[in-house]
């Protein structure tokens, strides 16, 4: 698990008691309501806490079954080699349609939070999700642009100094 990653809360569900979707590493919480992304890496845990995303952890300790670990709230802690990577930046390109933007707020609650950034995206601004090592900001790139092709991805780079 990523130092630079912190969760409001370890849940005490089970990955094995949620609901499956169409991919093996998204499952749905009918209690919080919420789907819970399956991370494998820093990287993608990264992406999930820049998205707002719940996941699952898997861990295993030598000699144990393996678990996985939900966590949800998300908070985030950029380390000094972000500021060689890019900003990232999003922006809607597209109109959303009702149903659309029901997904958008299940995969990606970051943007889609009802409040400030969705705004922001519906009144044709850009969020900006932050700084990112570069191999990180283009792993959220592809995320958000598997969930929403609606959106736009800027990737900005640092000034020169």
């Amino acid at each position: 698990m990523s130092e630079r990653c912190s969760f409001e809360f370890i849940c005490d569900k089970k990955w094995d008691d949620l609901v499956a979707t169409a991919s093996p590493v998204v499952k749905f919480c009918g209690d919080c309501r919420q789907r819970v992304f399956r991370v494998t890496s820093e990287t993608q845990e990264v992406v999930a806490t820049k998205l707002g995303r719940c996941v699952a952890v898997r861990r295993k300790a030598p000699g144990e079954k393996e678990m996985s670990t939900m966590m949800g709230g998300y908070g985030y802690r950029p380390s000094p080699a972000e500021l060689f990577g890019r900003n990232v930046h999003v922006s809607l390109a597209a109109p959303l349609a009702p149903e659309r933007r029901e997904a958008c707020h299940l995969d990606l609650p970051a943007l889609f939070d009802g409040g400030e950034n969705e705004a922001a995206l519906l009144a044709g601004r850009e969020v900006a999700l932050g700084w990112l090592v570069e191999e990180e900001a283009y792993a959220l790139a592809i995320a958000v642009q598997a969930s929403a092709h609606e959106l736009t991805i800027r990737l900005v780079a640092p000034e020169p100094r």
